[in-house]
């Protein structure tokens, strides 16, 4: 945190965000500024005089919208500050404020749209694709191997059944396209079906 140099960074994004804004508030008054500053930003978020959405909205469509990775996302929390990434934990914590400040204050906003979350995702995204890169090139020796293998079967399990949900789906909606849906279909579901073949083995090898 020491190194990011805020004080400058914040006073560059005031002097970048002012250059065209400062411009814009002469030319639109009083009016443009009650709209932009006070109405479209202060009263949007206290008061949501649109898109009001309950508070724990954001529980149920952040995982949604970031399906599939979201059932690693506790394993890559879980991970940053286990034994494996000791000398890495402030990396992992510095990860987890980035993700969980931003949650927490669109959380407590009036108004919600799933696009408000943009922000969270690059620090989600690095989280769990650091469980990602030292699952695949390192053992994992003091990691619970439950914390992968569970949302790995979760994973296969969602491919299975999207995969063979995307013809059903495709054909209702756009029949036209059904025979450009059948390959995703089949490599959707036969890739679920030896992920768990090579995993089964993979135990079997190293019990």
């Amino acid at each position: 945190m020491k190194e990011m140099r805020l004080l400058s960074g914040m006073l560059l994004f005031l002097v970048i965000v002012l250059s065209w804004y400062l411009p814009a508030v002469l030319k639109g008054g009083r009016p443009y500024l009650n709209e932009t500053l006070f109405h479209q930003t202060i009263d949007r978020y206290s008061k949501g005089w649109s898109h009001v959405k309950p508070f724990y909205y954001y529980l149920y469509n952040f995982p949604f919208e970031f399906m599939p990775w979201f059932l690693f996302l506790p394993s890559a929390v879980a991970y940053g500050f286990s034994k494996e990434l000791v000398e890495k934990r402030k990396e992992s914590l510095f990860l987890l404020i980035w993700f969980a400040v931003i949650f927490l204050f669109f959380s407590l906003s009036k108004g919600k749209r799933g696009l408000y979350m943009l922000p969270v995702y690059p620090a989600a995204s690095l989280m769990v694709g650091k469980l990602w890169d030292d699952l695949i090139s390192s053992p994992m020796e003091h990691f619970p191997r439950g914390w992968t293998s569970f949302p790995l079967y979760g994973f296969m399990g969602f491919a299975l059944l999207a995969g063979a949900a995307i013809p059903w789906v495709v054909s209702m909606k756009f029949p036209s396209y059904l025979p450009c849906s059948l390959p995703i279909a089949f490599l959707m579901v036969g890739g679920s079906l030896d992920g768990k073949r090579a995993g089964v083995a993979g135990r079997q090898i190293c019990p």
